[in-house]
């Protein structure tokens, strides 16, 4: 049964070369949803819709913090900057595993590649040279990707109806407020 829902919204997912990875999950999802609750009330269908997009959002903006911080890796001069990205890298690796298995229990489906908004973040960083400006430039878009996602988390914190969404969401939420007040301070360090 698994297979005939998914090779539809693989299907779905290639054919949608026009929009980014971010919104091929979310319209399959969509889809998917409505397909499978013809018979279950528009509350249930949008609260399978908002988990399901919440999921979407944190894996994206995960994904994005993943590969800008390999990039600061090799292109923070800062000690703090470096072994700072390192911690990132490690979190977002774990959490991305944790993400897609519990998207895999639930039948949602998560972008595989950066969106479009983080692949302009990639190449952005990407074209700087080493030094104090890309340290800074990377500690903000830290900053500005983690308040994003501590929002989306917290919403998944106190509205989802799945308690395993809760509790991922919960504890993302604690990683990324973390990562986005310990970028800020480390900006205030280097400025």
């Amino acid at each position: 049964m698994h297979i005939r829902i998914l090779l539809p919204a693989l299907l779905l997912l290639t054919a949608c070369a026009g929009e980014d990875s971010v919104d091929r999950a979310n319209k399959a999802n969509d889809e998917r949803i409505e397909k499978q609750s013809v018979a279950q009330d528009s509350k249930a269908k949008q609260n399978a819709k908002d988990t399901a997009e919440g999921l979407v959002d944190l894996t994206s903006s995960g994904m994005t913090e993943l590969a800008i911080s390999k990039i600061a890796l090799t292109k923070a001069q800062n000690p703090q900057t470096r072994n700072f990205a390192q911690q990132v890298v490690n979190a977002h690796q774990q959490a991305e595993q944790e993400f897609r298995k519990l998207a895999k229990t639930l039948n949602i489906i998560l972008p595989t590649e950066l969106s479009s908004n983080g692949k302009d973040q990639v190449d952005d960083l990407q074209g700087m040279e080493t030094g104090t400006a890309f340290d800074r430039e990377y500690l903000d878009q830290i900053a500005e990707i983690n308040e994003a996602a501590t929002r989306v988390a917290n919403d998944l914190t106190d509205n989802d109806i799945v308690k395993e969404v809760r509790e991922l969401a919960k504890k993302r939420k604690k990683n990324d407020a973390y990562h986005r007040d310990a970028a800020r301070q480390f900006k205030q360090i280097l400025s």
